[in-house]
Formats: C-alpha cells, sequence, structure tokens
C-alpha cells in the first residue's frame, strides 16, 4: 500500500467523486425492485427470470468484490477504477436499452462486475490521501453516502 501523500484539499474534492461512484453502485442494488411489475410485462418475463435480474447484479458483486481489491493492489488502483467506472457507465446504458431478459441479466451482470470494483479499490484510495487522524471522517464520508442510498434506489425507480 502506498504511503500517505499529501495533496491539500483536492483530497476532499477526490473522496467526493469516488463517493459519488460509490452512492452510484449502492443505488443499483435497490433501484429495481418497484420496476418488477413493469419489466415483467415489457419483457414477458418470468418470475425466474425476475429474480436473476435482481440476483445477477449483487452475485457478482458479492463474489468478486475481495478479488477485485486484490487485482486493484496487484496491477493500478487508478487504472482499474477507471476502467470500473467506464464499464459500470456502459453496463448501466445496456441495462437501461436492454429489449429482453436475457439482455437484462447480461447486462446486470457486467454491471455487477464494474460494482465489485469500485468499493474495494475506493477504499484503498483513504490510506493514500488522508491521516491518520482523517481516515475515520474520510471512511464515514464514503461510508455515509453508500448507506445513504440505499433506501433511495427505491425513491428514484
Amino acid at each position: 500500500m502506498a504511503a500517505y501523500k499529501d495533496i491539500g484539499p483536492r483530497k476532499w474534492w477526490a473522496t467526493g467523486a469516488i463517493c459519488l461512484a460509490a452512492i452510484a453502485f449502492s443505488l443499483d442494488l435497490t433501484v429495481l425492485n418497484l420496476a418488477l411489475p413493469v419489466l415483467s410485462s415489457a419483457l414477458h418475463a418470468s418470475t425466474t427470470q425476475l429474480q436473476w435480474i435482481v440476483d445477477s447484479y449483487s452475485l457478482v458483486l458479492a463474489v468478486l468484490t475481495l478479488p477485485a481489491g486484490l487485482f486493484g493492489d496487484r496491477y493500478g488502483r487508478k487504472r482499474w477504477m477507471l476502467i470500473a467506472l467506464v464499464l459500470f457507465g456502459l453496463s448501466s446504458v445496456l441495462c437501461a436499452y436492454s429489449h429482453s431478459v436475457a439482455m437484462l441479466i447480461v447486462a446486470r451482470l457486467l454491471l455487477g462486475l464494474g460494482a465489485a470494483f469500485i468499493l474495494p479499490l475506493a477504499m484503498s484510495v483513504i490510506p493514500v490521501f488522508f491521516t491518520t487522524e482523517e481516515k475515520p471522517k474520510a471512511i464515514a464520508v464514503l461510508m455515509g453516502g453508500v448507506f445513504l442510498a440505499y433506501p433511495l434506489g427505491p425513491i428514484f425507480d
């Protein structure tokens, strides 16, 4: 892990940007729940297919979060955070324009892959940017955004 590097007040701007990325991935855990009846009729999805649409994202996220953090540590956090954000954004567009259940499930799998990299890589930035005294505040900002996003998902649906 890299040692503390003082970048001045920019570290809070960077933390804010990372927090927005973390909020986006948190929203996707719950945003789909209220749209299930609409998806069921629009895509003619069965109950099993609806479960896969919801769970595919969470499954990939849960399985790949730890390996993604290790991968970022070995091959560069910044590069993989940018790749994850691009993948997450493109997958979100693919989800929005999916015209079949299979396409939506694959898009949600890719969305989960991007999301699996976002949180561990976001957390790995904190020891680099913040002193020991500032770390709890930075973690609170990041995790506060994540936890506030969970109930907001159904509201934004």
